[in-house]
C-alpha cells in the first residue's frame, strides 16, 4: 500500500481574508474580548481590534504604502503586533514578521515600505536595529521608507502613536477602505514568516490569506474551540506558532487570546493562565518543562485548562505525562508541521483516546494531503523510510528571491499537483526523542536532548545532551547506558553523555527564539567537546 494519506476534502476551502473575517467576526462577537495583554495592562474587544486595524490600515494608506507592499515588524509579543498585522493584511500588503534572534541585516533581503520596531525586546535595547534601519532608508539602493519605533514615545523617530494620528490626515471613507479589503485575494502574499533556522540559514517563505487563515480554522477546529475558551500564547508571534497556531485558530472562532509576556518567561506564563482562567495552552516542550518547574517550586496550579497544543520537536511520553498529571492537561494535542505548510500539517484531535494523542502527530489536516518518497521523487510503500511530502491548502507560494530554493523543495508530481518537499524522514525510523524518553525517565535527568555526530570508525553517533536536577546525585554513564540496553537497541545507546553546565560544554541549552533546540548548534558543541577530551 502506497504511503499516502488525504484529508478530508468534504469542505473546499475557505477564500476569504482578513478584512471581510474582521467584519463577520465583529457582527457575531463584537463586545466580546478578542486579546488580553496582562503585561500591557491592555484588553481589546473584537470590536476594538478592529478598529484598531482599520487606524492602521488608513495610517498606512496615508503613509503611501499599497497592496503588494511589505511592511516589517520586529517586536515582541505585544498588542500593537496584531493591530500591525490586521491592519496591513486587511488592505493587502504583506507583513514581514523579523525574528526577535535575528540583526536587521540579516532581514534586509525582504525588507520594503515600513517596518515597525519596538525599542526593547524583553532586556534588549533596540536601540542599534533602529538605528541600522534608519541607515538603509537613505541607501539608495534600499526599499525602505521609514521607522516607526513602537513602545517609546520619547524616541527621536517617528513613534507608533505618531503613526496612528496619519489616520485622520485625508480620511478614507469606510466605503473605500471596504472596496480596498475587497480586492484583496485569498492567493495574495500576506505574511512573510523566516523559517526557524535550527538546521542552517534561514529562508522567508511567503505565505497566503488562504494558507494561514484555513490553518487557523483547521487547528481551532481540532481543538473544539469556541468562543468561551481562553488560549493562553507564550510562544512568539513572529513565528507561525504564535500568529497562526496561536492567534489565527483563536480568532477563526471567537475565542480570546492572551499573551502572557513580550518574550517567554515562564512565571508570566502560568500567572496568565491563572489570572485569565486560560482553557488552552500553547508551547515547544522546553516551554512546558520550565513552566512545570515554576509551578512545583511556588506551588501555583491552573485550574481551568482543558487543551493545549505542544510542537516544535517530538515530544516524549514522559513530558506528556508530567502535563497531565501536574497540569491537568489531558487532552494536549501533538503537532507536525513546518513553516512553509502554513504551518500545521497534522495534527491530534480532542476526540482522539489517549493513545492516539500522545503516541503519534495525529491525522493529516483538512485538504491537506502527505506521502513519503524517495530521493527520486517515487511513492513509497507503508513501513518504507522516506522523505515526508505536503501538499494542498497551506503551501507557500515560494521562498521569497530565491528561486534556486523554490525549485528545489517545491516539486509537481505527473498529476500537476504541486507537493512541498519538508527535508523530514518518514515511515520506519528512529527517533531521537525515544532515547530521549528513556534518559529522562531516570530520577536523575530533568531533560534531555539527542544529537547524531559524525564518527570515524562508525559514522556517526548519538549524543546525548542532559540536565540533571539540584541537589540530586547524577548518575553514571554507565547507569545511563543499561537504562537505555533495557528499552531499545543497543545502537540507540548514546556513546557521549555531556552535562548541560559543566564548564567544558555549554551553560544552557542553545535554543532558537521560538524555544526549540538547535541541535545543529549541539551537534557542533558535542564535536568539539569530544575532541578536546579524546
Amino acid at each position: 500500500m502506497a504511503a499516502i494519506l488525504q484529508g478530508s476534502t468534504t469542505t473546499p476551502p475557505s477564500q476569504t481574508t482578513i478584512g471581510p473575517l474582521l467584519r463577520q467576526l465583529v457582527s457575531h462577537h463584537g463586545p466580546k474580548p478578542a486579546l488580553r495583554v496582562p503585561w500591557q495592562n491592555r484588553t481589546s474587544t473584537y470590536t476594538a481590534l478592529d478598529l484598531a486595524s482599520q487606524t492602521v490600515a488608513r495610517a498606512l494608506i496615508n503613509s503611501g504604502a499599497a497592496a503588494g507592499d511589505h511592511i516589517g515588524i520586529l517586536a515582541g509579543n505585544r498588542h500593537e503586533y496584531l493591530e500591525i498585522f490586521l491592519g496591513a493584511a486587511r488592505i493587502g500588503c504583506a507583513v514581514v514578521c523579523l525574528s526577535c534572534a535575528y540583526t536587521v541585516a540579516e532581514a534586509e533581503n525582504a525588507l520594503r515600505g515600513s517596518v515597525f520596531v519596538a525599542g526593547t525586546i524583553g532586556n534588549r535595547d533596540m536601540g542599534p536595529a533602529i538605528e541600522h534601519v534608519e541607515r538603509l532608508i537613505h541607501d539608495k539602493e534600499s526599499e525602505l521608507k521609514e521607522v516607526v519605533v513602537i513602545g517609546d514615545e520619547s524616541a527621536q523617530q517617528t513613534t507608533y502613536a505618531q503613526f496612528l494620528e496619519r489616520a485622520s490626515s485625508s480620511p478614507i471613507s469606510d466605503t473605500e477602505l471596504r472596496l480596498l479589503e475587497d480586492a484583496v485575494e485569498s492567493t495574495s502574499p500576506v505574511l512573510l514568516q523566516f523559517t526557524s533556522g535550527t538546521t542552517g540559514n534561514p529562508k522567508v517563505s511567503v505565505l497566503t490569506s488562504s494558507g494561514i487563515l484555513n490553518n487557523g480554522q483547521y487547528v481551532g477546529d481540532r481543538m473544539q474551540l469556541t468562543p468561551n475558551d481562553t488560549i493562553v500564547c507564550p510562544p512568539p508571534l513572529f513565528h507561525t506558532f504564535g500568529i497562526v497556531v496561536g492567534f489565527l485558530a483563536s480568532m477563526t472562532h471567537g475565542s480570546s487570546f492572551v499573551l502572557p509576556s513580550d518574550i517567554f518567561n515562564a512565571e508570566a506564563a502560568v500567572k496568565a493562565t491563572i489570572s485569565c482562567h486560560g482553557t488552552a495552552l500553547l508551547g515547544v516542550p522546553t516551554m512546558f518543562l520550565a513552566e512545570l518547574e515554576w509551578m512545583k517550586k511556588h506551588d501555583q496550579w491552573p485550574s481551568t485548562l482543558r487543551t493545549g497544543i505542544i510542537g516544535g520537536s517530538i515530544v516524549s511520553q514522559s513530558i506528556m505525562k508530567r502535563i497531565k498529571t501536574e497540569m491537568g492537561l489531558g487532552w494536549m494535542l501533538i503537532a507536525y508541521g513546518t513553516t512553509e505548510t502554513s504551518p500545521i500539517s497534522f495534527l491530534c484531535s480532542s476526540k482522539d483516546n489517549a493513545e492516539q494523542r500522545h503516541g503519534s502527530v495525529g491525522r493529516v489536516l483538512p485538504n491537506t494531503a502527505a506521502k513519503v518518497v524517495d530521493p527520486s521523487g517515487k511513492t513509497m510503500q507503508v513501513g518504507e523510510r522516506g522523505e515526508i511530502c505536503v501538499s494542498g491548502h497551506g503551501l507557500q507560494k515560494c521562498y521569497y528571491r530565491n528561486p534556486a530554493k523554490t525549485e528545489e523543495t517545491m516539486r509537481k508530481d505527473e498529476d500537476g499537483v504541486e507537493w512541498f518537499r519538508t527535508g523530514d524522514e518518514g515511515g520506519e525510523n528512529i527517533y531521537p526523542a525515544e532515547i530521549e524518553e528513556g534518559l529522562v525517565s531516570h530520577s536523575g535527568v530533568s531533560e534531555a536532548c539527542v544529537v547524531g555526530v559524525k564518527d570515524e570508525y562508525y559514522g556517526e553517533v548519538v549524543v546525548a545532551f542532559l540536565k540533571g536536577f539540584a541537589n540530586v546525585p547524577r548518575p553514571s554513564d554507565q547507569e545511563l547506558a543499561l537504562l537505555i540496553k533495557t528499552r531499545l537497541a543497543r545502537h540507540k545507546v548514546p556513546r557521549h553523555i555531556l552535562w548541560v553546565g559543566d564548564a567544558d560544554v555549554v551553560e544552557d541549552y542553545p535554543k532558537t527564539s521560538s524555544g526549540k533546540h538547535q541541535k545543529h548548534v549541539l551537534s557542533t558543541i558535542a564535536q568539539g567537546v569530544i575532541a578536546a577530551r579524546a
